[in-house]
């Protein structure tokens, strides 16, 4: 059976945190001169979300 998380929380670059449906998470690339993550996910189109954690933390996240 698979511990992975359905929905992670993220800090988005405005101090926010969102909620993302870890099943609708298409890319995530990390761009390190801003220290971003860009996360684009899928809804009735593509939308793109900036994450303040890296792919790592992001992906400990979902499977912890």
């Amino acid at each position: 059976m698979s511990n992975q998380k359905k929905i992670i929380k993220l800090t988005g670059t405005d101090g926010i945190e969102f909620l993302l449906g870890v099943e609708s998470i298409i890319e995530i690339h990390w761009q390190p001169t801003q220290g971003v993550s860009e996360i684009i996910s899928r809804a009735a189109m593509a939308t793109k979300n900036w994450a303040t954690q890296t792919p790592k933390e992001i992906w400990e996240q979902i499977n912890s």
